[in-house]
């Protein structure tokens, strides 16, 4: 049954279809940067089919902004001897929906070379939706200051993983402790 398996691992539909199920985007690109491969989550990501989009730019799918610093640094990882980025490794990049829209993304990228050319292949996640976490978080804590001052309260946020405290001026002025000092849960009680 294994022999089975692996023989049949080497027919390009399976390899389609491990791609398509993926949660990630992926786009493998020529060294021109035309796309060879996108992926069923690429295509719903930016919202092109993957027959119109094999053979056309990869700055379709960039903010013009973004063309040529893009193209630079795809050279110098082309040159490099590194075959691969992982995501977080670089600052957030930005992706170009068919509609035009634009996204906060984060990127992995690495390198093959096939028959002296070489293939990059790049995984996308859009992080839309964490970055509008991090923003209504952002403006929460803005509105939870905002309100301590006018109540004259004070808040403390207590990481208990860390033990990590970070509190509101209120709470240095309500339990007299100088605010150069670091904040415990030792000085609240005593």
């Amino acid at each position: 049954m294994t022999e089975k398996i692996l023989l049949n691992i080497h027919d390009q539909s399976v390899f389609t279809d491990i791609l398509d199920i993926v949660g990630e985007a992926i786009i493998s690109v020529d060294a021109n940067y035309r796309i060879l491969l996108f992926n069923k989550k690429a295509q719903q990501i930016f919202g092109y089919a993957a027959d119109e989009i094999i053979g056309q730019s990869l700055d379709l799918l960039l903010p013009q902004r973004f063309h040529a610093a893009h193209h630079e640094h795809s050279t110098k990882f082309a040159q490099s001897d590194i075959p691969s980025r992982l995501m977080g490794e670089r600052q957030e990049i930005f992706g170009l929906r068919r509609n035009g829209e634009e996204f906060p993304a984060e990127a992995s990228i690495s390198k093959l070379e096939i028959d002296s050319h070489q293939i990059f292949t790049v995984i996308v996640r859009d992080i839309t939706e964490h970055k509008q976490a991090e923003e209504a978080l952002r403006e929460n804590r803005a509105r939870l200051i905002k309100a301590g001052q006018v109540a004259r309260m004070g808040f403390l946020d207590w990481d208990l993983k860390t033990n990590e405290i970070v509190w509101s001026r209120e709470v240095y002025h309500l339990y007299g402790i100088n605010p150069e000092l670091p904040a415990t849960v030792e000085q609240t009680v005593e």
